[in-house]
């Protein structure tokens, strides 16, 4: 089935079903409360009606003669007119013979259903049956009683009857009184409909507050809906507007500091915050995607260019044959290189998809001594003095994945070695911290970290020599991190006072 236009809006659905919800409560409860309303608004009128027509009738009484047939005293004409007044009902006095002497009123569907006077009197008389022969006070819907039979049946009526009193226990007579329960004015009818209005003015100012309260929680929610939108299709600059305390339709109204403390605790704001700083870190990653892109091709395509330029020189014979092993040399250290780049690429997604590393306890003694073997060439190369101290072998064995963390101390060193200059120094240090962690330090005297590549050292695609990009990735100090970072320790960098730039970081011992 498909959803009306309207409700396609998460604002109109949650007015909607809330509105109905309430809607229904509301007219379930109406429905209970003016049962009870009308029950007991009905008991209380027929009480009222009933002792009315039993005063009336005692008084009446005193006023007619010994038989109960006609009226002696004057008053007893004004007591019946003031009865049906105070009572808003139409009054009938029966003697006891079933004549209705007095009346303040007679429906006009009526007069065709009473009976004529015997003797030929000027009265109606009741029907036997609608007579109260039993003579007991009662009051009670006229709807299935034989006296209601007479009434019209385009109103529904509430009768009381109180019996004449009688000197020899027979049929005296008696009062009735007709009062009929449908509105004849607008406060008679709001009296009667009191409940269900009151739950539909209830139901109207609920709805008008629910519309309010609803708009101020479900506009935020549109807004991060757009916002989402506008990120799918590729604007990862859209951020959604912050709501003050009252929504305004300008989202440029809606904007707060980060820093505000109204809405901290506020588990909608805190929403916003949060999808704002996912959308942000997309946008970095997206720029460091970029930057990537514009430098992994640079350090490809240098290497692939060689390569390919040198060997097609070989093959048509611009390269003299007695040079052909200088530049098969070349072409052999481009391809090492190429292959490094790789290498570091897989590692680097290789760490970022290993959630747990296989942990044992190992000596990183043995690892840093096999680390600096490995790098002899390179040493030996720009004749760097390297100076290792060392903890001492009972304080060497630490917690940790050693493959990972001697790609780390080799990322480390490399790194001290490529920005070191000709003739330098480095100097590799270890030492039990004062909470029992093993502290690895490696220091160089060469250019040193500014306050930007201190900030930015560890991110991914980052070089702190932007002249010499030609050189490296720029993931090594990234898969660094997050190898230590996977062993819950910490990484650091700094500038040393030797001159040049200076890494630790930390491992759990046993």
């Amino acid at each position: 089935m498909k959803r009306p236009s309207f409700l396609k809006s998460i604002y109109a659905r949650t007015l909607f079903r809330v509105a109905f919800a309430i809607l229904i409560i509301f007219i379930i409860l109406a429905t209970v409360y003016f049962a009870l309303f009308i029950s007991a608004r009905r008991g209380q009128e027929t009480t009222y009606l009933r002792r009315n027509a039993e005063e009336i009738a005692i008084l009446v009484s005193r006023g007619m003669n010994r038989t109960r047939t006609a009226i002696e005293r004057a008053e007893i004409p004004s007591y019946i007119s003031l009865t049906g007044r105070s009572t808003d009902s139409l009054v009938w006095l029966i003697n006891a013979n079933g004549e209705l002497i007095y009346n303040t009123g007679i429906p006009a569907t009526t007069y065709t259903k009473l009976q004529e006077a015997i003797d030929d009197r000027q009265f109606y008389r009741l029907p036997f049956a609608a007579q109260n022969r039993s003579q007991i006070v009662y009051s009670q819907i006229a709807r299935n009683s034989e006296l209601g039979k007479l009434l019209p049946r385009d109103n529904s009526w509430m009768i009381a009857s109180a019996p004449l009193t009688s000197l020899t226990g027979a049929y005296a007579g008696e009062i009735i009184l007709l009062r009929a329960l449908s509105a004849d004015s607008r406060i008679e009818f709001f009296q009667d409909n009191l409940v269900p209005i009151s739950f539909l003015i209830a139901f109207f100012l609920a709805l008008i507050v629910i519309l309010l309260l609803s708009r101020e929680i479900t506009k935020p929610i549109s807004l991060l809906a757009d916002t989402a939108e506008r990120v799918y299709r590729g604007d990862l600059s859209a951020r959604v507007p912050i709501p003050s305390s009252g929504v305004s339709d300008n989202p440029e109204d809606n904007l707060l500091s980060s820093d505000s403390e109204e809405f901290q605790d506020d588990d909608l704001i805190l929403l916003i915050r949060t999808f704002n700083t996912l959308i942000e870190k997309f946008e970095t990653q997206e720029k460091e995607r970029m930057d990537f892109m514009s430098s992994i091709s640079h350090d490809l395509r240098s290497p692939i260019t060689s390569i390919r330029g040198f060997v097609e020189g070989m093959l048509d014979g611009t390269v003299p044959t007695d040079q052909t092993e200088h530049y098969l040399k070349i072409v052999q250290q481009e391809s090492i290189r190429l292959q490094q780049l790789v290498n570091e690429l897989f590692e680097m997604s290789t760490v970022l998809r290993k959630d747990n590393l296989l942990m044992s306890i190992f000596d990183m003694n043995e690892l840093i001594a096999d680390v600096i073997d490995s790098h002899e060439p390179q040493l030996h190369e720009k004749n760097i003095t390297l100076q290792v101290a060392l903890a001492s072998d009972d304080e060497s064995l630490v917690i940790g994945n050693d493959e990972a963390i001697q790609r780390v101390v080799v990322n480390m060193l490399g790194n001290a070695i490529r920005f070191c200059p000709l003739n330098g120094k480095i100097r590799i240090s270890s030492r039990i911290t004062d909470s029992k962690l093993y502290q690895f330090v490696i220091e160089d005297n060469g250019s040193g970290l500014s306050d930007n590549d201190l900030e930015h050292v560890f991110d991914r695609f980052y070089k702190a020599d932007k002249a010499r990009n030609s050189e490296g990735s720029g993931l090594g100090l990234f898969i660094a991190r997050n190898i230590i970072k996977a062993h819950g320790q910490m990484i650091e960098a700094g500038n040393s006072t030797m001159g040049g730039a200076l890494f630790s970081f930390t491992l759990a011992t046993p």
